[in-house]
């Protein structure tokens, strides 16, 4: 895909996480290019843990090489993928909202459901632009979270 797409992006790029569960032996494979962290929410220890690979975004070079990693995965858990519009929101001072404060905020509402814990996010990088927020964002603003049952 990365070869295909470098010579059509004209000069741009584009970030990617890919993730495969495998519930039954209760481990997530992933790839990221140059996409922020995956963050498990661990119940058992009630923290958040980073996950990324290293390597650079699709479209910069054709000779790019991404890998993929393992974690296991436990039930509880929660899978929380998003896009950089999130961490790099800034507040009136130009401070990025950043992933330290995305994870206080997942750990601050673990017990939320799926639908209101996205909503806490929101509201949270919303509070963090202040009143940057009646204007349009900067960038895409995307967070998926997956409950591991």
């Amino acid at each position: 895909m990365n070869k295909i797409l470098c010579n059509q992006l004209n000069d741009e790029f584009i970030t990617l996480a890919y993730v495969h569960i495998d519930p039954v032996a209760k481990v997530i494979s992933y790839s990221t290019a140059g996409h922020p962290p995956l963050l498990l929410f661990q119940h058992k220890t009630m923290q958040v843990k980073e996950f990324r690979c290293p390597g650079v975004p699709i479209g910069i070079s054709t000779e790019s090489v991404f890998s993929m990693e393992e974690t296991e995965i436990e039930q509880g858990d929660r899978l929380v993928i998003y896009t950089d519009g999130i961490t790099e929101a800034s507040d009136n001072h130009g401070m990025l909202y950043g992933s330290k404060q995305l994870i206080s905020c997942l750990e601050e509402h673990s017990s939320e459901t799926l639908e209101n814990l996205c909503h806490s996010i929101n509201e949270s990088v919303i509070a963090w632009q202040d009143s940057r927020r009646k204007k349009d964002p900067e960038d895409d603003m995307t967070v998926i979270v997956l409950d591991i049952l």
